[in-house]
């Protein structure tokens, strides 16, 4: 089994746990028709990793306007223009796919635990291995066709991956236009006597 894979999926796992009934161990040998399953997965893991641990900001709905200033209080920006609207649909798939993965992954280091743990693993669990490997590989590329959809359409911020440690900071960009200051008529104080 390729060490890399399974020592970055599933050490989080593993440790502190002792598998019982003599199982392969992180580097004992994977069924040869099994290999090129893991293989791949550890060639494409940097591309999972790196939608895992993007910085994805999704624009708020509504800003409250200074909630300690009077003059404020009784007023909201509310995300109401339609580049700001198509700003918020692609940073919330962009959010959605983000946490899917990052589950599905979580599943699969479990999964990776329990093979390395088996002595014979089941066809079942390697079927689960190589749909979840799959699955992530989908999910990565989902993710970079809507952030590449983004990018055309003039709803990413460009940024780097500089103060972040490394990794990508996904933010929108936001038009004057994308928000209406508006009064809040929900608070029964702010609402206006008639």
């Amino acid at each position: 089994m390729p060490l890399r894979l399974l020592l970055a999926l599933a050490l989080p796992l593993w440790a502190g746990s002792s598998p019982a009934g003599g199982g392969r161990g992180l580097t004992g040998p994977a069924d040869p028709a099994f290999d090129p399953v893991l293989r791949r997965a550890e060639e494409h893991m940097p591309a999972w990793e790196a939608v895992e641990s993007a910085s994805v900001q999704v624009p708020a709905r509504v800003i409250e306007l200074g909630l300690n200033a009077k003059m404020y209080r009784c007023w909201k920006l509310r995300l109401t223009g339609d580049h700001g609207r198509k700003a918020l649909a692609v940073f919330e798939r962009l959010r959605s796919v983000q946490d899917t993965l990052k589950d599905l992954k979580a599943r699969l280091s479990q999964d990776l635990v329990r093979y390395a743990a088996s002595p014979k693993p089941d066809a079942e669990l390697q079927k689960r291995i190589a749909e979840a490997a799959q699955g992530l590989d989908s999910l990565a590329d989902s993710f970079e066709k809507s952030l590449d959809s983004a990018v055309r359409n003039g709803l990413l911020k460009p940024s780097g991956s500089g103060l972040s440690g490394g990794r990508r900071s996904l933010s929108p960009l936001m038009t004057k236009d994308d928000y209406t200051m508006v009064r809040d008529e929900e608070t029964p104080e702010c609402r206006t006597k008639k």
